[in-house]
């Protein structure tokens, strides 16, 4: 498990908000002790997996492994989303073992700014196709539509977003949790 401790959220510069909520729920600083851990999976359960994952930089114990595991299991969560778009791009998926090489002493941080930087421009251009697919996309839909239709679809999509957004939460919340309760 990970801890934190009031004294290392407020160096750090912890969201003013999150610190009281945090505080009132564990009974005030001055009764809970300004240095006594607080574990990670407390952090998520009073305030979001935001502010855990924001936490992981003033841990009572260096959290730079468990960090770079998290991110990794995120971009592999969606890696198949990029893939099928971009079959033949393997730079994500390079910099994801990259990181974990790194992770695990294997490559330098230098080895690992090349994979990211590699990995940066396929971002980069897959960005660029993507925004120039939608624009054509949200042209031709608003020559082509009438105004109710228009309005419906973006419901749709709001909705069909929203959903897929809290679904990923969920599912990297758990995720960290299980993590949390892995890490030693």
């Amino acid at each position: 498990m990970l801890y934190t401790t009031f004294e290392l959220a407020h160096k750090s510069g912890a969201c003013v908000d999150s610190y009281r909520k945090m505080a009132a729920a564990l009974g005030g600083i001055t009764s809970y002790g300004k240095d006594t851990p607080i574990p990670l999976d407390k952090v998520i359960e009073v305030l979001s997996l935001q502010d855990a994952i924001w936490t992981l930089r003033c841990t009572t114990t260096p959290a730079d492994k468990f960090t770079i595991e998290f991110a990794c299991r995120c971009a592999e969560h969606c890696l198949n989303n990029y893939e099928s778009l971009y079959p033949d791009d393997k730079r994500p998926r390079l910099v994801i073992e990259a990181a974990r090489a790194y992770s695990a002493g294997k490559i330098t941080i230098k080895e690992l700014e090349l994979a990211v930087s590699a990995a940066w421009s396929a971002a980069e251009s897959a960005a660029v196709s993507a925004a120039w697919s939608a624009a054509w996309s949200a042209v031709s839909a608003a020559e082509s539509a009438e105004s109710a239709a228009r309005s419906a679809a973006r419901s749709a999509e709001s909705a069909a977003r929203s959903a897929a957004r809290s679904a990923e939460i969920e599912w990297q919340t758990e995720t960290f949790k299980k993590m949390l309760r892995e890490y030693s």
